[in-house]
């Protein structure tokens, strides 16, 4: 499936806890929103800190991957993504 993934993105400590990676990955899905037509992708993934699971499920609306070839439990780093076309996602601003 056309993807964009979203790789190692941190934010310095000193700017921690002051919106900047919300802002950073907000920015990127709305860019990858704007130009799906364009390029042909249908959904962004993120490989997350296990510490930043529930933060990108929760708050961002991603979901962790399921297939039987894949256990995310097993993984440092669990794969998790969002079809950029659900109406939700549409609606999305930084």
């Amino acid at each position: 499936m056309p993807a964009i993934k979203i790789a190692r993105l941190g934010v310095h400590k000193d700017f921690q806890r002051m919106g900047v990676g919300r802002y950073l990955v907000l920015r990127a899905l709305i860019t990858a929103r704007d130009i799906k037509n364009r390029i042909g992708i249908r959904v962004i993934t993120v490989e997350a800190k296990r510490d930043s699971v529930d933060y990108y499920k929760e708050k961002l609306g991603f979901l962790p991957l399921e297939h039987h070839n894949y256990n995310s439990a097993k993984r440092e780093h669990p794969y998790l993504w969002i079809d950029i076309f659900i109406p939700e996602f549409m609606n999305k601003k930084a």
